[in-house]
C-alpha cells in the first residue's frame, strides 16, 4: 500500500488543498459552495495535471455533498482511491 499525505485544507469561502503519493504523483482537491444554492450544497473536485496541458488541471472526480465537511471527506476519499498503486497488466502472446 502507498502511503499517501493530504495537507491541511487552506482558504476561507472555497478551500483546496493537496494529496501526494509516495513515489510522487498528487492530485489537487478543490471544494466550494454552489451558488445561491438553497440548500447549502458544497461542490468538490479532484484534479491531475497528468493528461492536461502545461498550466492545466483535468478532473479525476467530482460530486456534491451537503456540508464543507462531508465535501472535504469525499474529496480526500476519492484522492486516496486515486493514488492508490494500480496492478499493471501485460499482454503475452
Amino acid at each position: 500500500m502507498t502511503s499517501i499525505e493530504i495537507q491541511p485544507w487552506d482558504g476561507v469561502e472555497a478551500i483546496e488543498t493537496e494529496a501526494t503519493a509516495a513515489d510522487g504523483r498528487w492530485l489537487s482537491l478543490y471544494a466550494a459552495p454552489l451558488p445561491a444554492c438553497p440548500w447549502g450544497r458544497w461542490a468538490w473536485t479532484v484534479d491531475t495535471q497528468a493528461g492536461a496541458g502545461d498550466h492545466e488541471l483535468r478532473p479525476v472526480a467530482m460530486g456534491i455533498e451537503y456540508s464543507p465537511e462531508t465535501a472535504r471527506a469525499a474529496a480526500e476519499a476519492a484522492a486516496r482511491h486515486w493514488l492508490q498503486p494500480r496492478p499493471r497488466l501485460e499482454a503475452v502472446a
